[in-house]
């Protein structure tokens, strides 16, 4: 599995990161179709699988569909880690169509109020369940993982292991 972090810009100016004012939009792109030429040599080497973290991949999704079909059509599995923030029922549809089968998707608090202020983006948790709850109903084949980061402001272990997640909107 080779991991790669791009784009290095995002829509989310999370506390424990300094990705959000990144890098200009033209080197964010750059950054995915280096990715993109780099399958040839990974293809060679017998990668099993890319891993895309970011910034936000979303915000290059032309790019990250391109990147997608390239690495099904070479049988190289393919992780998608996005905060949500602009994936709506469309986009999805589009990924799922392109070859994804597997994302990762940050919720950093099962509280709204909670994640928002980590992600200093008031749509924040609303994005990431919704995304969580349409992707595992409509596309059962696609694996959802959950990712979070605990800092001294998300709610103890214990609250966590008594709290539930919201139901979908």
């Amino acid at each position: 599995m080779v991991k790669f972090r791009t784009p290095l810009r995002c829509n989310c100016n999370c506390v424990y990161c300094g990705l959000y004012n990144g890098i200009s939009e033209e080197e964010s792109r750059r950054s995915f179709d280096d990715v993109i030429g780099m399958l040839k040599f990974l293809d060679k080497r017998h990668v099993s699988g890319i891993k895309i973290i970011g910034g936000e991949p979303l915000l290059e999704f032309e790019r990250l569909l391109s990147l997608i079909k390239a690495c099904d059509r070479k049988g190289i599995s393919f992780i998608l880690t996005t905060n949500a923030v602009g994936m709506d029922s469309s986009k999805v549809e589009k990924l799922v169509n392109a070859g994804l089968k597997d994302i990762a998707i940050s919720l950093d608090s099962p509280d709204r109020a909670t994640h928002n202020r980590i992600r200093r983006n008031g749509k924040a948790f609303d994005s990431a369940v919704s995304a969580i709850h349409h992707i595992s109903s409509r596309y059962p084949s696609v694996h959802v993982q959950v990712n979070t980061c605990l800092l001294y402001t998300s709610p103890s272990p214990r609250d966590l292991s008594t709290s539930r997640m919201p139901s979908s909107a």
